[in-house]
């Protein structure tokens, strides 16, 4: 029942991803070609490596250790755009970036998850057949995406006017998803646990935020600030939703994605006030 709820829940919030998606915003691909390309293989392959790099160094519990996987194999998450909206970025390189890495996950994510399996030697991610998660991530990932770009070009009024409806339903949509995951380890939420999960979130938040910056600088340093705040603010931003679609759905287990869930609470309280002094940075004096 959960897996098909959780299903039923990420096949809604990509949906909302692909609507927010137009046939302009596709064209930054075209007129960007080699740094789209860029930041979609560092995204792909770089946070992979570099996340196994960070659970060989510091030692962690397994349930955290499974939820960074899950986290770094996971594309961009919608929240991206609202940091970067706050900080004043360009919101439509935002959208079309998160739009794009969340088309690719379908055969990102398991790529990705094979690679990290492979990297720290993990047997229960080695051990997931490639075809066993496309079938999968391409129904509950590329359809939904593929069917919100498909009614924003051919309903692009219709679309417009239920937009700001659609993306409190997400957030509604991703709360519910939220209390779902915690529910299924109530046991291990403890202070003591939570602390130590809080501490490796404020890490690992800052561990991306660095990566999505320095990608940003190196591979776009003619693009303005807000066109590389939307590159930077999509590295620590992942996707909930399809954390805990692999993770329930995929390995049968959805309290590996508890600590996507902290890892998503704690961000909030991190992204937001980086956003809003980036955007008083990019105020003109």
């Amino acid at each position: 029942m959960i897996e098909a709820s959780i299903s039923a829940t990420v096949f809604y919030l990509l949906l909302v991803v692909g609507t927010k998606v137009s046939i302009a915003d596709l064209r930054l691909i075209i007129a960007r070609p080699t740094v789209m390309t860029l930041v979609i293989l560092a995204h792909v392959f770089l946070v992979p490596i570099i996340v196994s790099g960070f659970i060989l160094m510091i030692p962690l519990d397994a349930w955290m250790a499974t939820g960074m996987i899950l986290i770094a194999a996971s594309p961009t998450g919608a929240i991206s755009n609202y940091y970067v909206t706050l900080a004043r970025g360009n919101a439509a390189m935002s959208v079309t970036l998160c739009g794009v890495t969340n088309t690719l996950s379908f055969v990102t994510a398991p790529l990705s998850c094979l690679l990290i399996g492979e990297l720290l030697m993990i047997e229960p991610i080695r051990a997931v057949p490639f075809g066993s998660m496309l079938s999968q991530t391409i129904p509950t990932v590329l359809l939904p995406i593929v069917l919100g770009i498909a009614i924003r070009h051919l309903y692009p009024a219709w679309t417009l006017r239920h937009q700001q409806f659609m993306e409190r339903l997400s957030f509604v949509a991703i709360g519910l998803l939220i209390v779902a995951i915690l529910a299924s380890r109530y046991d291990l939420l403890t202070p003591a646990i939570l602390g130590s999960a809080t501490v490796m979130a404020i890490l690992f938040t800052i561990l991306l935020s660095t990566l999505g910056w320095t990608i940003a600088r190196l591979v776009a340093p003619a693009l303005n600030h807000p066109h590389w705040l939307a590159i930077m603010f999509g590295f620590p931003a992942r996707n909930l939703g399809l954390t805990a679609l692999l993770a329930a759905n995929v390995f049968g287990m959805i309290e590996m994605a508890t600590f996507g869930v902290v890892f998503f609470v704690v961000q909030l309280f991190m992204l937001v006030p980086i956003a809003l002094l980036l955007r008083v940075k990019a105020q003109p004096s």
